[in-house]
């Protein structure tokens, strides 16, 4: 059983001893819902303490059950990296190699589970002339992130004009805009991305402001 507050014992006194509900609560400086809750139990159970059982139930959690979720959560990641890991080697590095030739550039990615697995880490390193692995990044930094300072405002004014009714159709419509991208904006977007790690060093990681 849980032990009663002061409050309840001082509200179930006054009110043996006659006073009324409105004047324990101007008395005691407290709720009006509080005294004539304390009373109504009292008169109920004849006591100030909660019905037994009362209170946050324990959640019944082992071992096993822990282990069972983190493989859960280690499979997913895994077949999450996989399929992003296909994505890298089949779409983005030939459609850089085709857009940006043997010019030297940096790859970058957030700290999502599939891009910090050590499969996709190591083939990065492997493959990209040059690669910021996620324990060399900050977990969040839009305004050093091309994507973020640049490319998405982009692909949102034209993929948003219009509402989508279907998560597929909205898909469709990055594609489309993505294409349209000028590929002299991505360079000029890539160029910019070192004055603004130099301004952020001058700010010493505070807050700046870039174009």
């Amino acid at each position: 059983m849980t032990k009663p507050s002061a409050h309840r014992n001082s509200i179930i006194q006054l009110h043996k001893g006659g006073t009324r509900a409105i004047d324990i609560s101007k008395r005691l400086k407290v709720s009006k819902k509080l005294v004539s809750t304390t009373i109504a139990r009292f008169k109920e159970l004849g006591t100030n303490f909660d019905r037994k059982g009362r209170g946050n139930k324990r959640s019944v959690i082992n071992k096993a059950i822990i282990k069972k979720v983190r493989d859960r959560v280690r499979e997913c990641i895994k077949v999450n990296a996989q399929n992003y890991l296909d994505i890298l080697k089949n779409e983005l590095l030939p459609w850089s190699k085709n857009h940006f030739g043997n010019r030297i550039w940096c790859f970058q990615q957030d700290g999502a589970p599939a891009h910090k697995a050590k499969l996709v880490q190591d083939w990065c390193a492997n493959n990209f002339s040059d690669f910021i692995s996620f324990n060399q990044w900050p977990p969040s930094s839009p305004d050093l992130n091309p994507m973020d300072f640049s490319v998405w405002s982009v692909l949102e004014s034209q993929a948003c004009a219009k509402s989508h009714k279907t998560v597929e159709s909205l898909k469709k419509a990055l594609q489309k805009a993505w294409e349209a991208i000028d590929p002299q904006y991505l360079l000029a977007t890539v160029d910019a991305f070192p004055k603004r790690l130099q301004a952020c060093i001058d700010a010493k990681g505070s807050h700046f402001e870039k174009n």
